[in-house]
């Protein structure tokens, strides 16, 4: 058990030296900045396939679970079936795309 904490201790100190914490802080923060666009985008498509409400519904399940009480935006957003401008879906997937990279690089930096 010894041996464990102080191999413990040795990982957080040189994580802590080639800072993998604000990497991993990186990431993190262009992930969630890559999340909603995404959804954006994707419950558009689907709400404009026919055959995409069952992916729909399985979705807003999932989301309903994993996100925290009282987010009901992004909820209302895909079950609503109005249209969405086109510009609008072209500037957030360009969005998702962009902060996708930050992702990577952020991974690349950490790796």
């Amino acid at each position: 058990m010894l041996r464990f904490l102080r191999l413990l201790r040795l990982a957080v100190w040189r994580a802590f030296q080639h800072d993998a914490f604000s990497i991993a802080k990186a990431s993190a923060y262009s992930s969630i900045l890559t999340f909603f666009p995404a959804l954006l985008v994707v419950g558009s498509v689907l709400a404009t396939w026919r055959k995409g409400a069952p992916y729909m519904q399985e979705i807003t399940y999932a989301l309903s679970r994993i996100l925290p009480a009282g987010t009901t935006t992004a909820m209302n957003f895909l079950r609503g079936a109005a249209q969405r401008p086109v510009g609008l879906l072209v500037s957030a997937s360009l969005l998702t795309l962009w902060t996708a990279s930050g992702v990577m690089i952020s991974w690349m930096e950490g790796f």
